[in-house]
C-alpha cells in the first residue's frame, strides 16, 4: 500500500534515471517492474532506507544509490508542497462504516450502535486518543455512518482496530468497511429508479452483480432489496477467477444469513461474457466437463434477470486515498481479452498507458452491451466504475448508446437515479469527433451521470450510469421519494436517530433546493424541450478549503492547462508541417 501510495515520486525518480543513463545495457534492463517499485520504495522513502534481502536487482540498485537519492531531492524540489507526500497523506477522509441490515433485525441498528461506539472508546482510550472521533449518519446512503477525527491532520483509520473488529461476532457479520461512493452503485439499482406501483407489493425481481468480487456491493445490494417491500428475490454473483469467488462465497456467508427470507444470494464461478442465458436455443454443443462443474438450472435461472449491477475492471484511478483491503476491482485480468493489436498500423505510437486504457474501455464497452442484449427480461442496468476517466466513464455509455441505437433501435435510455437527485456532480458531455461522428452524449444525458472527482466529495472518485429500457413503465418522482424515507425510517432505531448528520462538504450539496427537478435525459434535444436543470458550477456551494487542498487544486488546474496549451502546440505545429508539405510537393 505505501509503495502504490508513493509510486508517482518513484515513477518520476526512475525515469529520470533512465533518461540519463544508457537504457541499452543489458545490466540496466528491468523486468520485474512491481519488485523494481518495491525495492525504490525501501532504499528511498522506506523507515530503514535499506534494501532487506539479496538478488541482482538489489545489487544494480545499490550500484546507483547514491544518483538516485540525488534524482529524488531533485523530484521532490521540483514539486509543490502539498505533494510531496501522495494526496492520500493530504487529504484525510472520514471512515465509512456501513450497517448490514441483513443480520441487524428486530431492534433497528441500535444493538450494532452501541457495539461500535463501546469499540470506539476502547480503542481511543488505548491510543489516548480519548474524545478525537466523531461519529454521523450519512445524509445519502441510508444506513452508512462517518467516523471522523477531530484532528483533520490525523485519519480516522487510526480509530479503528480491525483485529478486535473480527474478534466481535456481531461487529464481524453487522459492519461493512465500505467507501462511500462505492455504495452508490448498488443504491442506485435498488432505489434509482421509477418502476411500478409501490402501494402494493412488488413482485419478486432477479438481480445479477456481474463482476462481483470480493463482494461489499453484493451484500449492499441484498441488504436494501431485502428492505424492499416485494416478494423473496434473488441476487446472483459472478466472478471469473475460482481464486475471488472463493472470496466471494466467503464473504457472503459472512454478511448473508442463511435463514435470511427475504433476499437469495448465489455466488458462482462464471465468466459474465460467456454467461449460458438461454441454452435452449444455442446451436453449439453443449461443453460436457462444463456441465459437470455447473448446475444447469443456472442457465435458465440467468435468463431470468431483471436488473444488472455492472462494475467492471478498470483504472481505479478515482482511488486517490487508501488502497481498501477488498477493492472490488482487485484485478484487471478481464481487460487482457481486448488487447489492442501491437501489429496493428493505427496504434505503434501508443503508449504503454494509451494501450491498456483502450484495452479496459474496449472491455467495458464489450461488457455494458452484453448486458444490454444477452438477457431477454433485463430493464436496468447500473454501470459503474472507480475511474474518472472519461475514456472509461461517458465514453463506454457514448459508445453503447450509439451500438444501442444502430443495432437494437434504441431500447435503452439514460436515467438519472433519484436516489442521488441532489448530488451535484454530474458527468461529462461528449461532443462527436471526425474518427467517430456517432459518438455523442448531450448535456442533458450527462446530467443522469454521476459523478465523483474530487476531495471535496470526501469519499473516493467513482461514476455511476443508470440505464432503462424505454418498455418500462414510470411512476412519478414524488412517489419514490416518498418509498425511500419510508425505508429509512423502516431500518434505523432510537439510538440510530438520534445520531446527527455528518455535516461536512457533502452535507452541502443537501442545503440545494429539495425540489430539484430529475434531469430529463433521454432525447438528444432534451436540452432544448426538457426541463432538465443541470447544476452550474455558480450554482454549488464551495466552502472555504484547508490551505494544502485548496493549494492541490490550484496546482492541478495549473497542470492542466499547461497540458491543454501542449496539445494545441503541438496540433499546430503539425498542421503547419503538413502544410509546407503540401506546399513543396505542389
Amino acid at each position: 500500500c505505501q509503495v502504490l501510495k508513493s509510486k508517482v515520486i518513484l515513477d518520476q525518480v526512475w525515469k529520470q534515471h533512465q533518461q540519463e543513463s544508457d537504457t541499452s545495457k543489458k545490466s540496466d534492463q528491468v523486468k520485474n517492474e512491481g519488485l523494481l517499485y518495491v525495492l525504490l520504495y525501501e532504499l528511498l522513502l522506506g523507515p530503514n532506507h535499506a534494501i532487506r534481502g539479496g538478488g541482482a536487482l538489489k545489487r544494480q540498485l545499490l550500484k546507483k544509490e547514491e544518483k538516485l537519492r540525488k534524482l529524488l531531492k531533485k523530484v521532490q524540489s521540483e514539486r509543490p508542497e502539498t505533494e510531496q507526500d501522495n494526496l492520500a497523506t493530504v487529504v484525510n477522509l472520514p471512515r465509512y462504516i456501513r450497517i448490514n441490515t441483513l443480520w441487524n433485525r428486530g431492534n433497528g441498528h441500535d444493538e450494532t450502535l452501541a457495539k461500535i461506539q463501546k469499540h470506539l472508546q476502547d480503542v481511543a482510550e488505548q491510543r489516548q486518543q480519548k474524545d478525537m472521533y466523531r461519529l454521523f449518519r450519512d445524509v445519502h446512503v441510508p444506513d452508512l455512518l462517518v467516523l471522523t477525527h477531530v484532528d483533520a491532520t490525523k485519519s480516522a483509520d487510526s480509530l479503528i482496530n480491525m483485529a478486535k473488529l473480527q474478534q466481535d461476532s456481531d461487529l464481524k457479520h453487522g459492519i461493512v468497511l465500505q467507501d462511500k461512493s462505492s455504495c452508490f452503485s448498488a443504491l442506485c439499482l435498488a432505489r434509482g429508479f421509477e418502476h411500478g406501483d409501490t402501494d402494493g407489493p412488488q413482485p419478486s425481481r432477479v438481480y445479477l452483480d456481474a463482476c462481483a468480487a470480493p463482494g461489499n456491493k453484493t451484500c449492499h445490494l441484498a441488504a436494501l432489496v431485502a428492505q424492499k417491500k416485494q416478494a423473496s428475490s434473488i441476487v446472483y454473483a459472478l466472478d471469473r477467477s475460482p481464486e475471488r469467488c472463493a472470496t466471494l462465497q466467503r464473504r457472503m456467508q459472512q454478511f448473508v444469513p442463511a435463514e435470511e427470507q427475504n433476499v437469495q444470494v448465489v455466488a458462482q464461478c462464471l465468466d459474465f461474457l460467456q454467461t449460458p442465458v438461454a441454452p435452449e436455443k444455442s446451436s453449439t454443443k453443449p461443453d460436457k466437463k462444463k456441465q459437470k462443474k455447473e448446475d444447469n438450472s443456472t442457465a435458465a435461472d440467468l435468463s431470468k434477470v431483471t436488473d444488472i449491477l455492472l462494475d467492471p475492471s478498470c483504472s481505479g484511478s478515482g482511488i486517490f486515498t487508501r488502497i481498501d483491503q477488498h477493492h472490488d476491482n482487485e484485478d484487471d485480468d478481464d481487460e487482457k481479452e481486448d488487447e489492442p493489436d501491437e501489429n496493428d498500423t493505427a496504434t505503434p505510437s501508443w503508449t504503454k498507458q494509451e494501450k491498456r486504457m483502450h484495452s479496459l474501455s474496449s472491455f467495458q464497452v464489450k461488457a455494458l452491451r452484453h448486458a444490454m442484449t444477452a438477457f431477454p427480461h433485463v430493464e436496468r442496468i447500473v454501470y459503474s466504475t472507480c475511474s474518472v476517466n472519461e475514456q472509461e466513464n461517458e465514453h463506454v455509455v457514448a459508445q453503447a448508446l450509439a451500438l444501442d441505437a444502430s443495432e437494437q433501435d434504441g431500447q435503452w435510455e439514460l436515467v438519472a437515479p433519484t436516489c442521488l437527485q441532489d448530488w451535484s456532480s454530474r458527468g461529462r458531455p461528449v461532443r462527436p469527433d471526425d474518427n467517430d461522428k456517432q459518438l455523442e452524449l448531450t448535456p442533458a444525458q450527462a446530467a443522469c451521470l454521476i459523478r465523483v472527482n474530487d476531495p471535496e466529495s470526501e469519499t473516493n472518485g467513482f461514476f455511476v450510469a443508470c440505464f432503462q429500457k424505454r418498455s418500462v413503465a414510470a411512476i412519478s418522482p414524488k412517489t419514490l421519494l416518498t418509498q425511500k424515507n419510508e425505508m429509512l425510517d423502516e431500518t434505523g432505531g432510537t439510538a440510530w436517530n438520534q445520531i446527527p448528520l455528518y455535516p461536512g462538504k457533502i452535507a452541502l450539496h443537501r442545503s440545494r433546493n429539495s425540489e430539484q427537478k430529475i434531469p430529463a435525459c433521454n432525447d438528444k434535444d432534451a436540452t432544448t424541450k426538457g426541463t432538465a436543470t443541470v447544476p452550474s458550477s455558480s450554482d454549488k456551494i464551495k466552502p472555504a478549503l484547508p490551505k494544502k487542498i485548496a493549494k492541490k487544486l490550484e496546482w492541478k488546474r495549473r497542470q492542466r492547462q499547461a497540458k491543454e496549451a501542449r496539445q494545441l502546440a503541438q496540433k499546430q505545429a503539425k498542421a503547419a508541417a503538413a502544410d509546407k508539405t503540401e506546399t513543396l510537393s505542389s
